[in-house]
């Protein structure tokens, strides 16, 4: 179990061997252009459903606003991704708060994210060439890595970072919309979705193919008329509806362009903004980051230190829309459990959360008595955190359980978890992440069941999916096969505060 303690906590983490090309993750054996994770360039495209169309101004510009942060230079490094991130972040908490001028560390999580705890020698700076994409964001800031402020680790200041700031965090990330697991392809969104979010002021993460074959450098402006892997994460902060077609190399099919803040200093495009026009076919991705005062919470209590990896199904046919998760954990003190987080796969979910307290079997995650029920639905895919209306006090060494009951509305892929994956791609053998390298694997009390009733533990088992269901995660059949999936644990986070006296 890992708890973290007001920014103490002990883990281990296998660091994957990845190279970089334009910022987005490609294993060393993997010929350039080629990526791994969840950018499967499978054709197939997804957007979301149900989307109320809203009429929005024909221009909007975030910056107007005060709330966007000076464009910032990443040189020859791969962060692009760590600074789409946390400037997405920074945009929300500066319209939250009266101090509009926060910034935060890309240098920090970069780091973080890609050297292991108690490393004695780590590569001096690799780990800032290894891009990365929104499930490594919130994986690393779901666990109190973080963000810190960009005084406190400030950009290319260091290549080795001082282990004793790893939990550091001077915000609680508390939601992260529309991040997805590793193993899926790209999910596109319509302009409807996009508007949405930045009309609501929040900076919008999001990806595309760059290429110099593609941008006008006279007008700063990018159109890419294929859907091809995408090289670089930006920021979306604006639009324009009006935004000529003529201004792009290619003439895209209609007017209007995406106002991007970009990543390589005010000396690129006009002072450090570009526009991508709204046919880009590359464009692809669409989240955002919220997070609260740190002080919020105390202690941090999770098993799933690679974050999510992969969505399961409880059933064995794969085919059922619910599924149940659940994690025990013990006190490590007099607490007050005060929220749980967990991931959904996609929009529109519902979830049922249950809280047990004095658990008498740790191989029954119902079997304590029951302290809380909470029930939403949510309207986004991604990362999410559950205040408890009514804190619930456990004593120290107690064990507590947290069940979380999913109902999806299209895939029965319902419950996110940790795995390490073994797959063929175009003929070639990959592994990520070794599971059966954490000493701590088989300790963790994280469990499945697909009626609430009956449960099993998942951690060390072996998971396979039906082929004919890769259609779920964008995936092609013909060329590309998960082996196995080595389970460790659901995605379950429970936050406690200390009781006073």
């Amino acid at each position: 179990m890992r708890i973290i303690i007001k920014h103490i906590i002990t883990f281990v983490i296998t660091l994957l061997a990845v190279s970089v090309c334009g910022g987005v993750m490609t294993p060393y054996d993997q010929m350039p252009g080629e990526y791994y994770r969840h950018c499967y360039d499978s054709g197939n495209e997804e957007t979301y459903e149900d989307v109320q169309t809203e009429e929005y101004p024909e221009s909007f510009d975030l910056r107007s606003f005060g709330i966007v942060s000076d464009v910032r230079n990443q040189g020859e490094t791969s962060t692009c991704w760590a600074i789409s991130a946390m400037e997405s972040l920074e945009t929300q908490i500066n319209k939250a708060s009266q101090n509009r001028n926060v910034l935060l560390s890309p240098w920090h999580l970069a780091y973080f994210t890609y050297t292991e705890e108690q490393l004695s020698d780590p590569s001096e700076g690799s780990q800032f060439n290894c891009g990365g994409f929104s499930s490594n964001t919130i994986s690393t800031l779901s666990k109190w890595q973080g963000p810190v402020y960009e005084s406190t680790v400030p950009f290319g200041s260091e290549k080795i970072v001082d282990e004793q700031l790893r939990h550091n965090h001077d915000y609680c990330v508390q939601n992260a919309y529309n991040v997805h697991q590793y193993v899926r392809n790209n999910i596109y969104y319509s302009q409807e979705e996009i508007k949405k979010l930045v009309y609501d002021k929040n900076a919008v993460s999001v990806y595309y193919y760059a290429n110099n074959e593609y941008y006008n450098e006279d007008t700063a402006a990018h159109y890419c008329p294929e859907k091809t892997v995408p090289t670089h994460a930006v920021l979306i902060v604006g639009w324009d509806d009006n935004y000529s077609m003529d201004k792009f190399i290619t003439k895209p099919s209609q007017k209007g362009a995406w106002l991007i803040k970009d990543s390589y200093g005010t000396e690129k495009g006009k002072d450090g903004y570009i526009w991508i026009s709204y046919d880009d076919a590359s464009l692809c991705e669409a989240a955002c980051y919220f997070a609260e005062n740190k002080d919020i919470y105390d202690n941090n209590y999770y098993y799933d230190d690679y974050g999510w990896i992969a969505s399961i199904s409880t059933d064995a046919m794969q085919s059922s829309l619910t599924g149940y998760m659940s994690n025990i954990f013990t006190a490590n003190s007099q607490e007050n459990i005060s929220a749980v987080s967990f991931y959904t796969s996609e929009p529109g979910t519902a979830y049922d959360i249950k809280i047990y307290k004095n658990i008498t079997d740790e191989n029954n995650p119902v079997s304590g008595k029951p302290a809380g029920y909470y029930s939403g639905t949510q309207e986004y895919m991604g990362y999410h955190t559950v205040d408890l209306e009514n804190k619930i006090p456990v004593e120290a060494g107690e064990k507590f359980s947290v069940v979380v009951k999913i109902v999806n509305r299209t895939s029965p892929y319902t419950v996110p978890v940790e795995a390490g994956v073994m797959y063929t791609r175009s003929g070639n053998y990959y592994i990520e992440n070794r599971l059966s390298n954490q000493p701590e694997l088989q300790s963790k009390r994280s469990f499945i069941s697909n009626n609430g009733s009956l449960w099993r533990k998942i951690s060390g088992e072996s998971y396979r999916y039906f082929k004919s269901r890769y259609t779920y995660f964008g995936m092609n059949d013909d060329t590309d096969e998960i082996q196995e999936m080595e389970l460790g644990a659901v995605c379950i986070k429970a936050f406690t505060e200390n009781q006073q006296g």
